[in-house]
């Protein structure tokens, strides 16, 4: 799942930037994830994984780092890909 998000963040940022954050790295506290961003992820996410997001899973917590994405995608039945 890390490659995939890794993927999608290095389309809007350095590559270098985003090999420095690890799995636990506060996505928004690194400024790599924004509001606006966060919207294109979902979308990315869910064309990719061929999953729903609803709205009210759109909480910080659920989108704060690598892992939490993992964790949040995991427990909506998808598996890595």
């Amino acid at each position: 799942m890390q490659t995939l998000l890794r993927e999608f963040f290095q389309r809007h940022h350095p590559a270098p930037r985003v090999s420095a954050v690890t799995a636990e790295d506060s996505l928004l506290l690194t400024g790599l994830l924004d509001s606006t961003l966060m919207l294109d992820l979902v979308a990315f996410l869910e064309q990719r994984l061929q999953v729903s997001i609803p709205d009210q899973d759109l909480v910080p917590e659920n989108f704060e780092s690598f892992s939490a994405i993992g964790h949040y995608l995991q427990s909506r039945g998808c598996a890595a890909p």
